[in-house]
């Protein structure tokens, strides 16, 4: 495995330590954060190790999973990662948090947690 792989998937094991401990704390905008942030760099780790190019600086992972999975051979659907592709946010205003907490508590947080380790756990099996 590339070193670039490598340093992509510590990156992944970070955001996901960082989504667990937002989880216990109820966090939840930051848990959806780490888990959108955890799935764009394991989909980079993917296109760093099958390519010899950098990684596009994009957040959309339909598109990550598009460059890096063209034919579509990876198992989870384009639904939920536009669903994760949402919560990259880039909020800094008290006004939004508090409405981005109030949408996000409705969110099966745990759900989407857990499909995201699945998901994650699959591409990691995919670089080995």
């Amino acid at each position: 495995m590339k070193k670039t792989t490598e340093d992509w998937l510590a990156l992944v094991k970070y955001d996901m330590e960082t989504a667990e401990a937002m989880l216990k704390a109820q966090r939840y905008i930051y848990v959806l954060f780490c888990c959108q942030q955890a799935i764009e760099k394991a989909l980079k780790a993917c296109l760093s190790e099958h390519t010899a190019e950098t990684p596009p600086y994009i957040h959309n992972l339909v598109k990550l999973r598009q460059l890096a999975f063209p034919e579509d051979n990876i198992p989870c659907d384009d639904d939920f990662l536009r669903e994760l592709s949402a919560y990259y946010i880039q909020s800094r205003y008290l006004v939004e948090m508090i409405y981005l907490t109030e949408i996000y508590g409705e969110v099966d947080v745990e759900a989407i947690v857990t499909k995201t380790k699945d998901l994650i756990q699959w591409l990691i099996e995919f670089l080995n």
